[in-house]
């Protein structure tokens, strides 16, 4: 796969991810909120919950872009992103009418619709693509150091 399609996913998912948890940290009490408007959580629990959140995608955003553990920054993402596609369908399921899916904070309100659990889908699917795409890189980079590896060994006599 060319490295420009591996780079775009990477920035993409990157920076739509510490986008996300920046709008949700700069209002955590919000955020809280519209997490408590899911009522799958104890009230008491959403402000933490939320911070937690926020932190996980701002921390995996970044790792991603600094292309430091790389491979764990991607999973991490693709969890995520595969959560709040069950959290997007499961809500729909339920018939909960959502004025604010909480997908960008409480600065971008956005409304619960199927629509919702169709995008977080396409970014699941670009996600385990980014995962699938790194891991046959580096598993395909350590064959290449093995063969080296032999090569040198064969050509000295070792």
């Amino acid at each position: 796969m060319k490295q420009w399609i591996i780079n775009l996913l990477r920035w993409g998912l990157g920076l739509l991810f510490i986008a996300t948890a920046i709008g949700k940290l700069l209002d955590n009490r919000g955020f809280a909120g519209v997490l408590n408007s899911y009522q799958l959580f104890p009230s008491s629990t959403t402000l933490v919950l939320g911070v937690i959140f926020s932190l996980a995608e701002l921390f995996l955003g970044i790792e991603l872009l600094r292309r430091y553990r790389t491979i764990w920054a991607a999973w991490g993402i693709f969890a995520m992103n595969l959560g709040y596609t069950f959290l997007a369908i499961m809500t729909n399921l339920r018939g909960l009418k959502l004025d604010n899916c909480g997908c960008f904070g409480v600065f971008w309100a956005r409304p619960m619709t199927w629509n919702t659990a169709l995008e977080d889908s396409v970014l699941t699917l670009l996600s385990l693509t980014l995962c699938v795409v790194i891991q046959f890189q580096n598993s395909t980079q350590r064959v290449l150091k093995d063969s080296d590896k032999r090569t040198i060994s064969s050509v000295l006599g070792g």
